[in-house]
């Protein structure tokens, strides 16, 4: 209640809102829309063709299409999000000890482990199959994860929610850490060292102390670039601009006359800030566009 008493008037009723579990009911009246005009004859082709429309110039070897811009660059600001919570919860919240921290680490682990041997089990026993979906049954979205512990936020501790946004992020790291390795096409080295160059330079950046998010959205957007024209899941880079964020950085208003005000943790501004911009923009446009599919038949 504090935190939101220092939060601009737009933004207070959403994060009021956000507390009710608007956001969560946002997203899944969004995919019960995406399924219904998917499945529904008038609408369905439209519906599924615009999703798949490219949209933009193309980027190296990639032209995104309107889901590939949702997937790809608003999800990085959904990752961002979520970075910085792991990292102020790493810091000084409820994983802020390596025991603590471990255990959402193995539950992930074993939460991508298990189906997967399970899986190959399958395949053994029945013959006749492929090992070339193996990496498929290993993934847990985290947008819909986080979505249905929304409706629960009030009733549980808050250590649950440090607990599953690392279990569920850790999860999704891995998923994307096969798909870069495994999956991924055209690599270009080149431009990984690229990627590398600028997480570095934005890691040194942090540890000065610096409050100004706007070096961070610039090095992101150039992560973020860098990794697209690597080859591999750019998303990825609002997870490395979040925990290149110092946690000890402190936002302070300047007056008209110069005098800084009583300083804000800058981690918790930008939470704070863009939360509703995920819950309410990102979120339903994620569900939107990755849940127009059709069910039924020869699907």
């Amino acid at each position: 209640a504090h935190a939101h008493s220092e939060l601009p008037p737009w933004l207070r009723r959403r994060a009021q809102l956000q507390d009710a579990g608007a956001g969560s009911a946002a997203l899944v009246g969004a995919t019960v829309l995406s399924l219904a005009l998917a499945n529904f004859g008038p609408t369905a082709d439209a519906w599924l063709q615009f999703w798949e429309t490219p949209l933009g110039p193309a980027i190296g070897h990639h032209r995104l299409s309107v889901r590939g811009w949702i997937n790809e660059a608003l999800m990085a600001v959904f990752f961002f999000i979520v970075g910085l919570e792991i990292k102020l919860e790493l810091r000084v919240g409820a994983l802020a000890s390596v025991r603590k921290a471990a255990l959402p680490c193995i539950a992930a682990l074993g939460g991508m482990l298990t189906p997967m041997a399970v899986y190959v089990g399958v395949q053994a026993l029945l013959g006749g199959g492929t090992l070339a979906a193996l990496a498929v049954p290993m993934a847990t979205d985290i947008a819909f994860a986080m979505a249905i512990y929304g409706f629960f936020r009030r009733r549980m501790p808050p250590s649950a929610s440090a607990f599953l946004l690392t279990l569920a992020t850790v999860d999704d790291l891995g998923a994307i850490a096969v798909l870069a390795t495994a999956y991924a096409s055209q690599v270009a080295p080149a431009f990984l060292g690229a990627a590398a160059a600028v997480a570095a330079t934005m890691a040194a950046v942090g540890r000065t102390g610096t409050s100004d998010l706007r070096l961070f959205a610039a090095g992101g957007g150039a992560l973020w670039w860098c990794l697209l024209r690597a080859g591999v899941n750019a998303d990825v880079a609002g997870v490395i601009a979040a925990f290149c964020v110092s946690t000890r950085a402190v936002f302070r208003e300047r007056s008209g006359g110069g005098d800084s005000s009583a300083g804000e943790p800058l981690v918790h501004r930008a939470v704070a800030r863009l939360t509703p911009l995920s819950s309410f923009v990102i979120m339903p446009l994620f569900a939107l566009a990755n849940t127009a599919v059709r069910v039924g038949g020869g699907a």
